[in-house]
């Protein structure tokens, strides 16, 4: 709360918080009407505390945590319908076993039930879960809030009748339900229009207030008193003051507890909806940058308090905080304001909720679930496309004709189905089954002829995304289809592979018995070590058996490939003819090419020794005679970045030569290597001397810098 104060002063903000901890209050009574009524209606009193603690504590927790300016807790209504039925269950089911027990047994359904929502949203804060969220699909989420909205109503209709299931039906039509009812339906059309006209906490709050003002005028007018206002049902029990909070708890009933742990699961997961939504939602309207997953650890540590004191669930009033961001009202008086009129509230509940008449809560609670509905079915309905308008439809429906419970796994289901379905359309491969590029070591001109006629024979397939059933079954499809897979090498890039399920392993079984009856060789490269040891683990001996060919990255595939065809050629990996072939070939039998050669001096190398240093002034140019160097771009960590490898017959040092500039990178020598050098002196005396020479040796360099273009090129383009 020591956040910086924006224009607008401590006033206006101090009267909002007023109107909107009034509008809190009414919500928190009307909650408390709902779900303590019936077995639980001896716990009224201790219900609207329970409810104003809930505001009170997610309020603090959000205004020190949230970086949402400002963000108000309130005690939610989203599974309050759900909530009251399951409470009111267990506390029935309490009573029958051990009879007292049931206020205490309902009470703990709700303490453990937000005690559990606190945990979890505290887990996914802290362990950065909260992205998860967005693998719901949005009508699953919508259709699990909108049928909350539907029991709200429900229940508000119960709460005017005292009627529930096929009863309700006819109660709406007798004659006795009507003192309640009618004035019930009235106040929610009443602030349904009002809040249509004008937006916000006050209209709400002001309808609340000429309805309850209007309700106690009009009792001495039709001679009534209080007590005959209750006796009517008009009104709740008078509690006598405080002492009416605090009724006899009873013993705890266990087995009623755990009977109650379907609807529990049911409530913790729609509040961990309810909390991701009203969090984006904010986010979204007041265009602020919010932490999703710290946002998660101030609730779940708000309702882990709150659920150790029996409370429901509360956390951020996006409503609320939304209006109260929009017309600056974000000094810290408003939160002190809102949470002073809660204090109130709690210090004077006995004697106000007995006051309260039920046709104003039922009728609160009724306008609350039909704002649910509107909100979460009506509007969006429209722009959602047809897939979605029927998983949303469906969930609502299950809800009405077989309950909550049974839409919730529906709703999983549905979304367990269409991530399946939106997953399997996202493209097995990157880009099309082609030949790949070669790899980056450069080779003399006896191993370019080789490699250049049959590398057309090797090519690649690059694999993304999470690897399940259908996957390597496609991929089975995609290669039959392949003309020119005979006697290839075929490469299967996993590097962007993320995971695998268990039945890849027997997929890539067919996929080897496939490639050997095509007399093609299978490669994996870049396999997570993860996915590897689950590999291994799904038989012993798994890629052997399978004669899959393994790599750990593509340019090691490709290097391999590479070896294996110049072995089957006679040719060891590392002979390239050296500087005699390279000039030959590059010459095309120039008959001064042994000129040329008797200019270069051999260098003896070392393994590991460094040939060229990044900086260095030098000028000279090389071809490697035997052994293999490497190329590295110096790095503070003293291992550089690998560009690329030469191998017999290789030519560089030339761009430094002839761009006049310093060495751009480390030459080291990977083993035992021979190296031929043509000093830079030497060929300038060459071009005052003996131009022929110097013309013979542009020409070669010249044609060797056009391949090593042709060659980078291909790697920059992955083909």
């Amino acid at each position: 709360m020591s956040r910086a104060v924006p224009a607008g002063g401590a006033g206006r903000s101090a009267g909002l918080g007023c109107v909107l901890g009034l509008d809190a209050t009414g919500n928190c009574i009307a909650i408390a009407a709902l779900v303590f009524a019936g077995p639980l209606a001896a716990g009224l009193g201790l219900g609207t505390v329970l409810c104003l603690i809930a505001s009170i504590v997610s309020t603090l927790a959000l205004s020190r945590r949230s970086r949402l300016v400002p963000a108000l807790g309130i005690a939610q209504d989203a599974t309050i319908a759900l909530l009251a039925t399951t409470a009111a269950g267990a506390a029935m089911a309490a009573d029958a076993v051990r009879p007292g027990s049931g206020l205490s047994t309902g009470i703990a359904v709700i303490g453990l039930s937000t005690l559990l929502t606190g945990g979890v949203l505290w887990a996914m804060g802290r362990f950065r879960m909260g992205r998860l969220l967005g693998l719901l699909p949005f009508p699953v989420a919508l259709g699990f809030l909108a049928s909350s909205g539907w029991l709200l109503c429900l229940a508000a209709l119960g709460l005017m009748t005292g009627a529930s299931g096929l009863a309700l039906g006819p109660a709406l039509l007798a004659t006795e339900t009507l003192p309640v009812l009618v004035p019930g339906l009235a106040l929610a059309l009443t602030l349904w229009l009002a809040l249509r006209v004008w937006q916000g906490a006050g209209a709400l709050v002001a309808v609340l207030g000429i309805a309850l003002l209007g309700f106690h005028l009009a009792l001495p007018l039709l001679g009534f008193d209080l007590s005959g206002a209750r006796a009517l049902g008009l009104l709740p029990p008078d509690m006598g003051g405080a002492r009416g909070l605090w009724p006899e708890l009873g013993p705890l009933d266990l087995s009623a507890l755990q009977g109650a742990a379907g609807g529990m699961a049911a409530i913790l997961l729609i509040n961990v909806v309810g909390v991701i939504l009203n969090t984006s939602g904010a986010e979204l309207a007041t265009r602020s940058l919010l932490d999703t997953d710290q946002e998660l650890r101030a609730s779940g540590i708000a309702n882990i308090l709150i659920g150790a004191v029996g409370g429901p669930a509360g956390y951020l009033s996006a409503g609320s905080s939304i209006m109260a961001h929009r017309v600056g009202a974000r000094h810290p008086a408003l939160i002190w304001a809102y949470l002073g009129v809660l204090l109130l509230a709690l210090g004077l509940a006995g004697w106000i909720v007995p006051l309260v008449p039920v046709f104003l809560t039922a009728g609160l609670l009724l306008f609350f679930g039909v704002a649910l509905l509107e909100d979460w079915f009506v509007r969006p309905l429209p722009r959602q496309v047809t897939a979605d308008r029927v998983i949303l439809g469906a969930i609502l429906a299950v809800t009405i004709f077989d309950g909550i419970l049974t839409a919730v796994g529906l709703g999983l289901v549905l979304a367990g189905g269409a991530f399946i379905f939106s997953y399997a359309q996202v493209p097995l491969l990157r880009g099309p089954i082609a030949v790949p590029r070669r790899s980056t070591i450069d080779r003399g001109p006896m191993a370019e002829t080789i490699l250049a006629a049959e590398w057309p024979q090797v090519r690649i397939a690059r694999l993304q995304g999470y690897l399940f059933f259908g996957s390597v079954e496609a991929l089975l499809a995609l290669l039959r289809q392949e003309p020119d897979l005979r006697d290839a090498r075929l490469i299967l890039d996993c590097s962007a592979v993320t995971g695998i399920d268990s039945s890849v392993g027997a997929g890539l079984g067919k996929l080897s018995v496939l490639a050997a009856g095509s007399g093609a060789e299978l490669w994996l490269c870049g396999l997570a070590p993860d996915i590897r040891d689950r590999l291994e683990r799904w038989e012993t001996g798994f890629f052997a058996e399978r004669r899959l060919q393994l790599a750990p990255d593509m340019e090691s595939a490709l290097e391999a490939i590479e070896a294996a065809m110049l072995a089957a050629h006679d040719l060891p990996e590392d002979a390239g003819g050296g500087l005699a072939a390279m000039l030959t070939a590059a010459g095309a039998n120039h008959p001064r090419v042994s000129d040329l050669a008797q200019a270069f001096i051999r260098e003896e190398l070392a393994p590991g020794s460094t040939l060229i240093r990044s900086g260095a002034p030098e000028r000279d140019i090389f071809v490697v005679e035997a052994g293999r160097l490497e190329v590295r771009l110096p790095h503070p960590d003293g291992k550089g970045l690998r560009l690329r490898a030469f191998a017999s017959g290789a030519m560089f040092g030339e761009l430094a030569f002839y761009l006049g500039l310093p060495r751009s990178a480390d030459v080291k020598a990977l083993g035992p290597a021979v190296a031929m050098r043509l000093p830079e002196a030497e060929l300038a005396r060459m071009e005052r001397d003996d131009p022929e020479l110097a013309a013979l040796f542009h020409r070669i360099a010249a044609q060797a810098l056009a391949e090593k273009v042709v060659r980078t090129n291909a790697l920059v383009s992955g083909g």
